[in-house]
């Protein structure tokens, strides 16, 4: 399967995206080559790409752009010898080390990509090695005349299935960019209206809920939709809007994975349970806030999380089955090294705070060892 958000996210051409991809269906493609019409530079340009993976797009800088033969009109593809293929024979002479364009070492084939006019936008070149076999053994390096018509009908319809889904990312990509651009208006025109700082707020956190449940229904399939009661419990818990990702994450593949069957789900208060408790951390000087305990207030909120998982199944609450429900499975050594590498500062939230993390208190051993070990001391020390 070709994900495509990553490479959208680089913003990558048709036509480095067709060298980025399109050598993968058959494996005894050596490179490959796209002549396309430059509009910033007002000229033809060859982009060419090996078959390595740590291959990079580079433009051939020998191209001769008059050598690029056309397609007959009831065909877009065609095979052609190394004296066919458009390159400078006195400047390709002169490449010492371009041995693939041998003459009789390389079979290649043009793909011409059409437009509504049936007019060239890009056109394809596949370098196959004589070395490597097209299909069945290595001993099978003939390339036939209908081995040659089968690669060829195959790579032409790949190629168009590529710019098919190279267009359709792209239209969703701005289809969202405009969103995102309309909805950055909508909050600036309402921050510069509004004198109200927790009306302000309220919105915000609300815009912000549509627009990332919008891309995860997208991404994941299924409508979800934030009940009115929701989104002022994320308000009411000022909960800020990095937290509030990581809620409707979690809260979304919780739904999704407790009701497949389902394309619409509601989110409702009692979804967020679990990562709302985690923002009660607001108070004086001693608010676990401080930076210093973040890591082990992470710690203390997956293994209760987890905990409370494994409660739900009638499981019991062993080391290891906390760690096969935590959101990424670790191991019972795993989290005991964890507790103790963390002690002083468990000790300390414990005390600090001691109607959280009930679950881990009165029914996790290694916690419980490690506060009966501890005396229920408080140590600020590093740890």
């Amino acid at each position: 399967m070709i994900h495509l958000s990553n490479t959208m996210n680089q913003a990558l051409t048709l036509p480095q995206f067709m060298l980025n991809y399109s050598m993968s269906l058959i494996t005894s493609i050596s490179e490959s080559m796209v002549v396309y019409f430059d509009d910033t530079e007002a000229r033809e340009v060859m982009l060419r790409r090996q078959n390595q993976n740590s291959a990079v797009i580079e433009e051939v800088l020998w191209f001769d752009s008059k050598m690029v033969r056309p397609t007959a009109r009831d065909k877009v593809w065609q095979w052609l010898t190394d004296a066919e293929m458009p390159f400078s024979k006195s400047k390709l002479a002169r490449e010492s080390n371009l041995t693939l364009f041998d003459e009789n070492k390389v079979k290649n084939l043009q793909i011409s990509i059409l437009n509504g006019n049936s007019e060239s936008i890009l056109i394809c070149y596949f370098v196959f090695g004589e070395q490597n076999p097209l299909f069945g053994h290595s001993t099978e390096l003939a390339l036939t005349t209908e081995n040659k018509m089968l690669i060829a009908n195959m790579m032409s319809n790949y190629v168009l299935q590529l710019r098919h889904l190279y267009n359709q990312q792209l239209e969703t990509t701005r289809f969202l960019h405009d969103q995102f651009r309309f909805t950055e208006q909508q909050l600036r025109q309402l921050y510069q209206k509004s004198g109200n700082a927790k009306e302000v707020r309220a919105d915000l956190v609300a815009q912000f809920c549509e627009i990332r449940l919008a891309a995860l229904s997208e991404k994941m399939g299924v409508e979800f939709e934030l009940s009115a009661q929701s989104i002022k419990e994320l308000d009411n818990n000022n909960v800020s809007l990095i937290q509030v990702e990581d809620i409707l994450c979690s809260a979304t593949h919780r739904l999704q994975v407790m009701f497949p069957l389902d394309k619409r789900l509601i989110i409702e208060p009692w979804h967020l349970g679990f990562e709302l408790e985690d923002t009660e951390m607001v108070g004086n000087e001693s608010s676990i806030s401080d930076i210093r305990y973040s890591r082990t207030i992470d710690l203390l909120n997956k293994l209760e999380d987890a905990g409370k998982r494994v409660k739900k199944l009638h499981l019991k609450l062993t080391g290891t089955n906390v760690g096969m429900h935590c959101e990424t499975p670790i191991s019972a050594p795993a989290i005991t090294d964890a507790l103790r590498k963390h002690s002083n500062r468990i000790v300390k939230l414990m005390n600090l705070y001691p109607d959280r993390w009930t679950l881990l208190r009165t029914d996790f051993r290694p916690l419980q060892n490690l506060l009966d070990t501890r005396d229920g001391r408080e140590d600020l020390g590093v740890g």
